[in-house]
């Protein structure tokens, strides 16, 4: 615990090894703090006395909060799990326990005019009455996992993941009628008239690899499951990867080294020189692609040979998991470390490939390339932070969010996005 004396902190004792972290007090001689392992404790000004909660192990004495801040009319929540909750009232003399029904965790409590405001996980806040026993919902809680983002405008964008494929206008948000269990990649057409979404649908308990199209204004699915990988356990034939070098034709990567181009109205095979997973796919003209997967796979497509790939030699040996780029720069991001002990991105470099360290990042999901000077990687145990290129290094910059972000994209005209866990940030130019 530290104080303030209004110049110096100085840190002392409550006389508890657990962790506390709720504060409450109506004045320096009456201060309240919970912790885990149904900590309570209370200073009087001269010392910290330990109150009995009645809770034990791995119950969390969290969110305190007083009606009108009375000293006498003190409330906690205590959670052991997102199921299992109680409030605690202190009356001046006695602390009293009640259940408390709840689905989800949460994260502290403030009281205002009688009514209680909760927040939760997943962006979640609940109210509840003086007297009410049950939390409700005031912020619906998000429950996607958010993996990828593709749209046309700041007003126009489609995120997608594990759970769900969901569009925002600029004001709300829609869930599109389209039948994929699993969003693994969304890209559109470069006129913005068709979206395509990648990934998987169950099937007698199979997820089986399946790309969605948005066309017409209504969307239609087409299933794919890859030769040699039908029946098998998910994930093995879902698809991570979705380009499209013009409206009704597309290019689609999965796993097992599989990869389909749809055109013409229906989806063909094309010949893959390996058997590893490949992640994604994108391209800088309509005649050219770049697919990148496992062990540091490259392989290349062009149109001049439709039907075949040719592979390409990788400075990094680990994973590749995304590709990007804008006019004449293009960019891999990677997850393995080098010998320096650092993860790095690739950039193409005429015909080949430079290894470029990025100091600090743990991991890379997703790149985003706005121009050479100007590229932006994020990945998941980053702490929020994206780590951008300035045409010479990257340096990291904060989010000021702790969350793991999966995905980075930037409209045209509009500002920057970043998806990930139950999140969606939007730059402020």
């Amino acid at each position: 615990m530290f104080h303030w004396d209004g110049a110096s902190f100085t840190e002392f004792s409550t006389g508890t090894l657990k962790s506390g972290g709720n504060l409450w007090g109506s004045s320096k001689d009456d201060i309240w703090v919970g912790g885990y392992d149904g900590t309570l404790v209370h200073w009087n000004g001269k010392a910290w006395t330990p109150v009995d909660t009645g809770f034990g192990v791995e119950w969390y004495i969290k969110g305190i909060s007083a009606v009108n801040g009375d000293p006498h009319d003190v409330w906690w929540i205590a959670q052991r799990s997102s199921v299992e909750a109680a409030t605690l009232h202190w009356n001046g003399t006695t602390l009293v326990s009640a259940p408390l029904a709840t689905d989800v965790m949460v994260n502290g409590l403030a009281i205002v005019d009688g009514l209680w405001w909760v927040p939760g996980d997943h962006g979640g806040v609940y109210v509840k009455a003086a007297h009410d026993p049950q939390l409700r919902w005031a912020i619906e809680p998000a429950a996607e996992r958010l993996r990828t983002v593709w749209g046309t405008s700041d007003h126009d964008l489609y995120f997608g993941g594990p759970d769900a494929l969901v569009h925002w206008d600029g004001a709300a948000w829609t869930r599109p009628g389209v039948a994929l269990d699993l969003v693994q990649s969304i890209c559109g057409s470069p006129s913005g008239d068709e979206v395509w979404a990648a990934g998987g649908s169950a099937t007698g308990g199979t997820l089986i690899g399946g790309v969605a199209r948005f066309s017409g204004g209504s969307w239609s699915k087409t299933p794919i499951e890859p030769a040699g990988l039908a029946g098998l356990a998910a994930p093995s034939a879902v698809l991570n990867g979705v380009w499209s070098p013009a409206v009704g034709e597309a290019i689609a990567v999965g796993d097992g080294g599989e990869v389909y181009h749809h055109v013409a109205g229906s989806w063909t095979s094309i010949a893959s020189p390996v058997t590893t997973d490949l992640f994604a796919v994108w391209g800088p003209d309509a005649d050219h692609a770049w697919i990148v997967g496992a062990k540091g796979t490259i392989l290349r497509w062009e149109r001049t040979s439709p039907g075949m790939l040719i592979q390409e030699t990788s400075p990094i040996a680990s994973d590749l998991t995304a590709i990007h780029g804008a006019g004449e720069a293009m960019w891999v991001a990677s997850n393995g470390l080098g010998s320096d002990g650092m993860v790095a991105a690739l950039q193409r470099s005429g015909t080949t490939w430079l290894r470029r360290p990025v100091p600090h990042l743990l991991g890379a999901s997703a790149v985003f390339v706005r121009n050479a000077s100007d590229v932006s990687i994020v990945g998941p145990n980053n702490t929020g932070r994206v780590f951008r290129w300035n045409g010479t290094a990257f340096t990291a910059e904060s989010t000021l969010s702790a969350g793991d972000f999966s995905a980075v994209f930037q409209p045209p005209g509009g500002t920057a996005w970043l998806a990930g866990d139950n999140a969606v940030l939007q730059r402020t130019p």
